[in-house]
């Protein structure tokens, strides 16, 4: 679809306006405030219903119209008319090949299928997070909806891996410091093996302890024993000479009885043999007592070594003690830390499956995304959609990582692709161009055959519009509006029509029913007019 004429009539400041257009490459040209921006938001208007200009009639005047004129492919002819009162009524009009006519928005949509945006406002896009998301969905929206709806899915579910990856990232790190403080040496690792060895010299330790207990009890006794014993030894020794002097004494007084009583000799001499005797027998059982108590002691004496010889000093004995619970502790201290370590191994094991899982996740689903658009003819060599944006030869689609040539004609390539239908693309002031690139700009414009329309301030002058042509731009020759010109184009349509006028309306019909109005399309305009004929177009065709 083309624009090829304007007639604007007392809408702000162009009261009247009518320009025929041919060509590729133009420029809106005159002083501020003569119109310049008016027409340029009046030609996207037409296609688009939106933006709308408040209290657009001139003032001072009652009433005030724009009319475009469009040629789609095969010389099919569209006319737009929009009109306007001073009192801010306004009335939209789409005449389609045939004499059909439309007063609804949805209707004018779905005829120009236009996305406006202008090359100056898609490049400052690229400045924000918002605004390359809006480049991303911009572009997306000229494949089929089924594409758009699964390619979206298959961003959100990356977006969804990529968030779990950096969760789990997050925790294998954790985990992996948690590890750190954990290790152990192969020492101790062998040490935590010496725990039975720890208890089996405290359970011999107990053993002992409750052992030594009647020991020391049985040392007590045989002490106490040995004490009377020596005590008993001692007196019967020191007792002894005392007896035998008293023997003594006795047999001193009986030898001199004997001397003075002869009559009592027989009787003295018996009592002298059995005193002999007495004195002999004493000293033999004396002597045997002596002996047997000697041995006594020995036996006690040999039995006190060997009591101390078995028992191990208290001191000894709670070193022995502490050292083993030490160890015992020191095992326990190493047990748990090894729990710990092996709990945080197993854990990070499973993370690591985790890891492994959602980057095989993430590379399937960028393989099926990289699918979705690899059966789709991209309008740029290298252009991909990603989740955060554009990005172009693998770079983020950016003015600082291109040359701005070059990105200006990627976005110009853009912004025809998604207009595909309606290629007229607004591209701001030509001053803010040097030559070179305004000449890339209209090489590409010729080549991709679309409309593109630059602001151009020119100091006193009258608005104007230029055409490019050999190598400069020339001025349209424009005209007054004529008063009858809204009659007379409803004849003229008529008229143009090729023979095969119907069959191409039919397809055109079908083909526009096949298309939906793009999701990001604002529909707060989309208001539905009075029909004149009391039907949509496609409905009549």
């Amino acid at each position: 679809m083309k624009l090829k004429r304007i007639a604007v009539k007392n809408i702000k400041k162009i009261e009247s306006l009518d320009v025929e257009f041919n060509g590729n490459v133009f420029a809106i040209a005159g002083d501020n405030e003569v119109g310049k921006s008016t027409l340029l938001q009046l030609i996207l208007q037409s296609m688009t219903y939106k933006n709308k200009i408040p209290v657009p009639v001139t003032q001072g005047k009652d009433d005030g119209f724009a009319l475009f004129e469009y040629e789609a492919p095969g010389g099919m002819p569209y006319q737009v008319k929009m009109e306007y009162d001073k009192n801010g009524k306004e009335k939209l009009t789409l005449m389609a090949p045939g004499g059909i006519k439309s007063s609804k928005v949805t209707d004018l949509r779905n005829v120009f299928d236009y996305h406006d945006v202008s090359v100056e406002e898609f490049m400052l896009w690229s400045d924000t997070k918002d605004g390359r998301k809006k480049q991303a969905n911009l572009l997306l929206s000229i494949f089929p909806e089924d594409v758009q709806q699964n390619f979206i899915s298959a961003i959100a579910k990356e977006k969804e891996f990529y968030e779990s990856r950096a969760i789990i990232n997050k925790e294998i790190d954790i985990l992996t410091k948690q590890l750190k403080g954990y290790e152990m040496t192969p020492e101790q690792l062998e040490h935590i093996k010496q725990k039975e060895k720890f208890l089996e010299r405290q359970k011999k330790l107990n053993e002992y302890k409750k052992n030594s207990v009647n020991q020391y009890a049985d040392l007590k006794i045989v002490a106490k024993d040995i004490t009377a014993a020596e005590e008993k030894l001692a007196k019967d020794k020191e007792d002894f000479p005392t007896y035998k002097a008293q023997l003594k004494k006795s047999i001193d007084e009986g030898a001199v009885e004997l001397e003075e009583l002869k009559e009592k000799v027989r009787k003295a001499e018996n009592a002298l043999s059995d005193l002999i005797q007495a004195y002999d027998k004493a000293e033999e059982t004396h002597n045997e007592n002596i002996d047997s108590q000697n041995k006594s002691l020995k036996v006690l004496y040999e039995k006190q070594a060997a009591l101390n010889k078995a028992l191990i000093s208290e001191e000894k004995l709670e070193e022995n003690e502490q050292k083993i619970t030490e160890g015992l502790d020191y095992i326990k201290r190493l047990e748990t830390t090894n729990t710990l370590r092996l709990d945080v191994a197993k854990s990070l094991d499973k993370k690591k499956e985790e890891q492994a899982k959602v980057e095989k996740d993430l590379a399937d689903i960028r393989t099926f995304k990289e699918n979705i658009l690899l059966e789709q003819e991209m309008p740029i060599e290298g252009l991909a959609i990603e989740e955060e944006g554009l990005t172009y030869k693998g770079l983020p689609f950016d003015k600082n990582q291109i040359s701005t040539s070059q990105f200006m004609q990627v976005v110009l390539k853009i912004l025809i692709a998604i207009n595909k239908k309606t290629p007229i693309i607004p591209i701001g002031r030509a001053e803010s161009f040097g030559k070179k690139k305004l000449n890339e700009i209209i090489a590409l414009a010729e080549k991709e055959n679309c409309q593109i329309f630059f602001e151009k301030v020119k100091d006193e002058g009258e608005l104007t519009i230029e055409v490019f042509e050999d190598d400069v731009f020339k001025t349209i020759e424009q005209k007054d509006v004529a008063d009858d010109l809204l009659t007379k184009k409803k004849e003229k349509v008529k008229k143009e029509l090729p023979a095969n006028w119907k069959e191409k309306v039919k397809q055109l019909a079908e083909k526009e029913e096949e298309n939906e109005i793009p999701a990001n399309f604002d529909d707060e305009d989309d208001d539905d007019f009075e029909l004149d004929l009391g039907t949509t177009m496609f409905d009549e065709v």
